[in-house]
């Protein structure tokens, strides 16, 4: 058998032949119907072709990157003191179960002896770790506490590098390693993006003005964004981040290389029965994988969670990973035309309004 020639006895059909026969079939409704709208200002073709995407923006990996691995994470609340110790329970429980970069919602001030309770048994040379401040939590107290720990564990806090973001807010925290920004959960997927960026270029110029070198800046940037039941669009918004964000390390002069990004399971696509909800979970979690995520955190069936739907989201990750090998193939969306395509639109009309907000601002 000719392995180069399997088509070849295959006539090549034309744009203008396929759109001819879809037009038949459809029986005189008009072709527009089939046209995609997802939301305002967005509109896709019911399908591509080779020539429809020559142009495609291309994601910048590290030379290095082999697979398309990420991190199972998971979300704790900690709001009461009385519940730090079952939070603990919790999570070391999660850690046994698989878990690799648990995400903690803090919503008090937390002292150095809440600390030590919290991440007793937790050891954090194996493990990444994401903070998230409430609105509440006072910044400078948080990392007085938070130093106070390490100190406490005979640890030097500069050999480890944690992603410290402040809830409620899309700003960076300044005195941690790392910039968070978020991508809000708007009507305009183009205009969070374009919104994201903008953020977190202020806050690189506010830490440029220090004398901080733009790589070593740049480098610590990581995103966070959430999927929903969109399953095409929430693959390649997270594929068009990336694009973006080495679009902005290009125009501060440094090597075109995607972000991390952390990706949530939105609450918003979550209904009352938990069942259907673990179906839509692994779908969105799907979507993230595809996309490209760095860590991904899938949201209990039933919210917050109990332990037996925490280890549900948990395995949902394993078996994409274990079984279905969705970690062994760098950006697998590649050379799907019409996922090609909506990346494209956002990543042109991201950067367009963020040229726009940029120019705004003066």
């Amino acid at each position: 058998m000719d392995k180069d020639n399997l088509f070849k006895e295959f006539n090549a059909v034309s744009p203008q032949e396929w759109r001819a026969k879809l037009e038949k079939d459809l029986k005189g409704k008009p072709f527009e119907e089939l046209l995609y709208r997802p939301e305002p200002g967005l509109e896709l073709q019911p399908y591509y072709m080779k020539a429809d995407v020559a142009g495609s923006k291309r994601i910048s990996f590290p030379s290095s990157q082999q697979g398309n691995t990420w991190s199972i994470g998971e979300r704790f609340y900690i709001r009461r003191k009385a519940e730090l110790k079952e939070v603990n329970k919790e999570l070391l429980n999660a850690l046994m179960g698989g878990l690799e970069l648990p995400v903690l919602a803090v919503e008090f001030d937390l002292t150095v002896e809440d600390w030590l309770l919290l991440l007793e048994e937790v050891e954090l040379d194996y493990i990444g770790l994401h903070i998230v401040l409430g609105a509440n939590v006072d910044a400078d107290a948080f990392f007085k506490s938070f130093s106070g720990y390490f100190a406490k564990k005979d640890k030097d806090l500069s050999s480890y590098s944690f992603c410290v973001e402040r809830g409620g807010y899309r700003s960076a925290f300044p005195r941690m390693k790392g910039s968070v920004g978020v991508v809000s959960e708007g009507e305009s997927t183009i205009n969070c993006l374009a919104e994201a960026m903008t953020d977190m270029v202020d806050e690189i110029m506010k830490r440029r003005s220090t004398g901080s070198d733009d790589e070593a800046l740049l480098g610590g940037v990581a995103f966070r964004m959430s999927v929903d039941s969109r399953y095409f669009l929430s693959i390649a918004k997270i594929r068009a981040m990336k694009i973006l964000w080495s679009k902005v390390r290009e125009g501060f002069g440094c090597p075109p290389l995607s972000p991390p990004i952390m990706v949530e399971t939105s609450a918003k696509a979550y209904g009352d029965d938990r069942h259907t909800n673990m179906i839509r979970a692994a779908t969105m979690a799907m979507s993230a994988v595809i996309g490209g995520c760095d860590t991904l955190v899938i949201r209990p069936a039933d919210g917050e969670g109990e332990t037996f739907t925490r280890r549900i989201a948990r395995n949902v990750q394993h078996i994409l990973k274990m079984e279905s090998y969705m970690d062994k193939v760098v950006d697998p969306a590649a050379g799907s035309y019409y996922i090609e395509e909506m990346t494209n639109l956002l990543v042109e009309g991201a950067w367009a309004k963020f040229l726009e907000l940029e120019k705004n601002k003066g």
